[in-house]
């Protein structure tokens, strides 16, 4: 296309008409083509080229993933990331044959074969284990780390056929019975862990149970009063805490807390604990070896009866 427009010339001072072209109009002339026309073999062979492209390009990204999908089915199935190391955190409770005997691997199993759901529900199948978390670590090591109930009470659990007798039953702080607990030198008890003896010596005992309170390993306790003892321990800070012997729970409107210094203290239901608490405290500073009961189930209103 050719463009025209009138200019002045400076030398003759007279009006000139001068012409312009574009570069692309020479090129299309050169080309064979009219200038500024629309040329439909040249626009199907631009688009032919980039669908081509635009093929080529896909069939480079299948080819990638296919061979990542069969690199991947091949090493799963392979030997390689086989497991040749079990290592076991936060296991106290449990001796390494009570362990062992939750779950096995077996020989020849890899990293990525491995099923940890199913090695997950295998370990919590004991009272012992709270939560259990299992860990792949390349090249050949799987990690279970283990974290643990420990004992919050023992409780006095009446036989069945004898109400006279009991049997001291280990309960976790969320109500869980875990496990009866035998002499220290029965063949049992030189097959249990030292750490539960320990603990059981140090542990908050729970008597007065009412008969017919039924305990069984790795199920929750459904006794009310043994419940609500449970509450009240678990609610108290340190300095009442650590003054308790026993505790009796006989009726968990009347959960009774016997003291180290003989100080018999009614406590009631798991309510207003850190307030009752305070009373008792309070009651205790103030009258020193003075005491030996205190009411403080209505907490506005406790009562006590000193010692004569």
């Amino acid at each position: 296309m050719v463009r025209r427009r009138d200019t002045h010339d400076s030398q003759t001072g007279r009006m000139v008409r001068v012409s312009s072209r574009r570069i692309g109009d020479i090129r299309a002339e050169e080309a064979g083509r009219k200038p500024g026309g629309y040329d439909p073999a040249s626009r199907e062979a631009r688009m032919t080229k980039s669908y081509r492209i635009y093929m080529l390009r896909i069939l480079i990204v299948a080819s990638i993933v296919v061979a990542l999908i069969a690199g991947g089915v091949g090493l799963y199935y392979s030997q390689a990331f086989e497991i040749k190391e079990v290592r076991v955190e936060g296991v106290e409770h449990l001796t390494a044959d009570e362990f062992n005997a939750l779950f096995s691997v077996e020989a020849g199993t890899t990293l990525l074969r491995a099923d940890l759901n199913v090695l997950k529900a295998a370990i919590l199948r004991t009272a012992w284990v709270e939560s259990v978390n299992v860990v792949r670590e390349f090249p050949s090591t799987l990690v279970i780390k283990v974290k643990e109930r420990s004992i919050a009470a023992i409780v006095e659990v009446p036989y069945t056929d004898d109400p006279t007798l009991f049997v001291n039953w280990a309960i976790a702080k969320d109500g869980l019975w875990l496990m009866p607990i035998s002499n220290r030198d029965s063949e049992t008890g030189r097959n249990t862990a030292a750490i539960i003896f320990d603990e059981a010596d140090a542990a908050l005992h729970i008597s007065d149970v009412p008969y017919g309170t039924y305990a069984e390993e790795n199920t929750y306790c459904n006794n009310q009063n043994v419940n609500n003892a449970l509450a009240i321990v678990a609610s108290l800070s340190t300095d009442l805490s650590r003054m308790i012997q026993t505790v009796s729970a006989s009726d968990s409107q009347s959960t009774t807390l016997m003291l180290n210094n003989g100080v018999e203290v009614s406590f009631g239901k798991a309510e207003n604990v850190r307030e009752k608490e305070l009373v008792v405290l309070e009651l205790l500073r103030k009258y020193p070896s003075k005491i030996s009961y205190i009411n403080v189930r209505v907490v506005d209103k406790p009562t006590y009866r000193s010692v004569d």
